[in-house]
């Protein structure tokens, strides 16, 4: 049986990883790096490392980085990035992009998220002002499922919350990519490489499968 520490700490991380891929106002980065949120994230790192993720290293030096930096750089780079862009939007932030021959959003590809939010009932607030296919929604939607799953005991929403993995193992990896390749700043190079490889963890630990060779995330050397 999970001990139910680990699974806090997988539902913890996710839900954390959803703030470091949200717009980064003031109040959210004092929700992650703020004296409270440090003792709640050290916690679920710690129980991370004893499961052997090697996500835990990366996560920890996001929240280093993340605590040093000038929050209107981190603002401006995630609009670049993410939002608007001379050029175009290097990143667009939703999988349909990234699944779709078009590059489309709310395209084919998103409906299967779509429907496990209109399944539970789920809905982003109305001061939200995004697609719902946006990382960030999708990585709450697997804190929550895992939360319904793990912690509710409610025996579909492990299905689904599988599921929800395989489709993000589908397109993960190329958006996380693309961040490290673009990115400006250190800090969002390392949270595309800590979300890669937590994605790739949750995959070998629902699967039950020990380390597969290349399934490491490696970051690319780092911009002038």
């Amino acid at each position: 049986m999970i001990e139910m520490d680990v699974i806090v700490a997988r539902v913890t991380v996710f839900s954390l990883l959803s703030k470091m891929f949200s717009f980064p106002s003031e109040d959210l980065l004092e929700e992650i790096v703020g004296k409270q949120a440090r003792g709640l994230y050290g916690e679920a790192l710690d129980a991370l490392e004893g499961m052997s993720y090697s996500s835990s290293r990366l996560l920890r030096s996001s929240l280093e980085l993340l605590g040093s930096c000038d929050p209107l750089d981190l603002q401006r780079e995630y609009t670049r990035l993410f939002i608007t862009s001379i050029g175009g939007v290097p990143c667009p932030p939703y999988p349909s992009v990234y699944l779709s021959e078009k590059r489309m959003v709310m395209s084919e590809p998103a409906e299967a998220i779509l429907e496990l939010m209109s399944k539970y009932g789920l809905r982003t607030a109305e001061s939200f002002k995004d697609l719902p296919e946006h990382v960030a929604v999708v990585l709450e939607l697997a804190s929550y499922l895992l939360t319904q799953a793990a912690i509710e005991g409610r025996a579909e929403a492990l299905g689904d919350y599988i599921s929800l993995l395989e489709n993000m193992e589908a397109w993960v990896r190329p958006f996380t990519q693309c961040v490290m390749e673009e990115s400006r700043e250190e800090f969002y190079r390392v949270a595309a490489a800590a979300l890669g490889q937590f994605v790739l963890d949750e995959l070998k630990f629902t699967r039950n499968k020990g380390e597969r060779e290349g399934d490491g995330l490696d970051l690319p050397d780092r911009h002038t």
